[in-house]
């Protein structure tokens, strides 16, 4: 799981970095921090884990979904501003 997710998480950057348009922040926002969305996909997954895997994957999902986040939001902006 720790694989999938540094997987979503250098796809999303990729994503996020090839942006030209808030349409397109919307549909990367959609893709992969949405309630069906890649990343939340992975954290219904946790219940399947042992408690250690759970703490591991599960902070890590959620750092990674702080950092889309920011990334998301300083894109928006920056097209906004063009």
């Amino acid at each position: 799981m720790k694989e999938q997710l540094e997987k979503i998480y250098a796809d999303a950057s990729k994503d996020i970095e090839n942006a030209v348009t808030s349409g397109d922040i919307d549909e990367i926002k959609n893709k992969y921090l949405s309630r069906k969305g890649e990343l939340n996909s992975i954290k219904k997954n946790l219940k399947d884990l042992s408690v250690e895997d759970k703490k591991i994957v599960g902070s890590l999902a959620n750092e990674i979904a702080q950092k889309l986040e920011t990334a998301v939001a300083q894109k928006f902006e920056a097209i906004y501003r063009k």
